[in-house]
């Protein structure tokens, strides 16, 4: 049986997004804001109903080391990574 956990990158989406080179008709898009992942790698009960993940005041969902952003590149909002506790309620995502 293979083993596809090891496969897994639980982070993936939690921290500023790096992306490709842009070409073609996307080298004129100019992005609103920094390219920031908008999820934790929170331990969620089915259907969302209780989770939970270390919080650190972070943006956007509380998880993590970025500052509120309105451009490029995303700052670090401290010079190390804490926590200042945990959460059970919190939405992860865009939607």
């Amino acid at each position: 049986m293979k083993d596809f956990c090891k496969k897994v990158d639980v982070f993936f989406g939690c921290d500023p997004t790096v992306l490709p080179k842009r070409e073609g008709v996307a080298k004129a898009w100019k992005p609103i804001k920094g390219m920031c992942g908008n999820t934790t790698p929170e331990a969620v009960l089915p259907f969302g109903k209780m989770s939970c993940c270390s919080y650190s005041g972070a943006y956007p969902t509380g998880y993590g080391n970025c500052r509120v952003n309105s451009c490029r590149p995303i700052k670090p909002m401290y010079p190390f990574h804490r926590f200042c506790g945990f959460t059970h309620v919190r939405p992860s995502g865009t939607g």
